[in-house]
């Protein structure tokens, strides 16, 4: 009889600690960045040595927390 109801007793907390990890409190949003790019490539066409090139690249947070540029690197 005891070891019947240690079963059930420990059978009864797995669920409930099951339960607890897969439903959580469920209002809990993570606050993350996420940048969307326009395009995260662009090909340049020839141009002369010495003379001056542009692109405008557009980046928008979509994300929930501010986006950080940190750094930016070329080729």
């Amino acid at each position: 009889m005891r070891c019947n109801s240690l079963k059930w007793f420990v059978m009864a907390g797995c669920l409930l600690f099951s339960a607890s990890i897969c439903f959580g409190s469920g209002n809990e949003e993570q606050k993350a960045p996420a940048a969307a790019v326009s395009a995260d490539n662009f090909e340049f066409p020839s141009a002369i040595e010495g003379s001056s090139v542009e692109h405008t690249f557009s980046i928008r947070n979509t994300g929930t927390a501010p986006l950080k540029i940190e750094s930016v690197k070329t080729g």
